[in-house]
């Protein structure tokens, strides 16, 4: 059995759930489990103390994850604006496509946060340097040279000036990188 792969909250929501497997099929194949990492940005315990759930944002999406009996008691203690490292299944209920916990831990180090957006453009990388750059660059919202070239390597002039050719990103000033929203 696979581990739980790490991906952008936006590569689940733009997959296609197989609701015989289970499975999701993305750009990266076909998942059965996620390791999500974001911010809480809404949370939710029924009256009763059977269900919870929290709403994460990663800055591409937001995705809600449920908890049911002992995940619940964990869910009550997390915060608005904790970073969560979550790992669960997708699954899909009225409409919604959301991850059941397998387990959530709560982070207070904002490396952590920095450590998988780098592991998230090495994935989407391999898979098209193109996508990966832009990421890069909306995540850091104005991206320095000297950030990308150490993503990038020697590929990044070339993705660069294709980039801005595409109307993709541009350059405010000399070496400052931006995408045009």
């Amino acid at each position: 059995m696979a581990g739980a792969i790490k991906l952008p909250i936006k590569v689940i929501l733009e997959g296609k759930l197989d609701s015989e497997s289970n499975k999701i099929m993305t750009q990266f194949g076909e998942i059965s489990k996620v390791r999500l990492m974001g911010r809480i940005v809404a949370k939710f315990i029924n009256d009763e103390g059977t269900y919870g759930s929290i709403t994460i944002d990663d800055g591409t999406e937001t995705i809600r994850v449920k908890g049911f009996r002992t995940m619940v008691g964990f869910i009550q203690v997390l915060g608005l604006g904790d970073l969560v490292d979550t790992i669960g299944r997708v699954r899909e209920y009225q409409d919604e496509i959301h991850v059941i916990a397998d387990s959530i831990m709560v982070y207070d180090n904002v490396d952590r946060e920095m450590l998988r957006l780098l592991e998230i453009i090495d994935l989407v990388q391999k898979s098209d340097p193109k996508k990966a750059m832009i990421e890069l660059i909306k995540k850091l919202d104005e991206a320095k040279l000297d950030q990308i070239e150490a993503e990038f390597g020697d590929e990044t002039g070339m993705l660069l000036s294709d980039l801005k050719l595409e109307g993709e990103i541009y350059e405010p000033r000399k070496g400052v990188f931006k995408t045009i929203e």
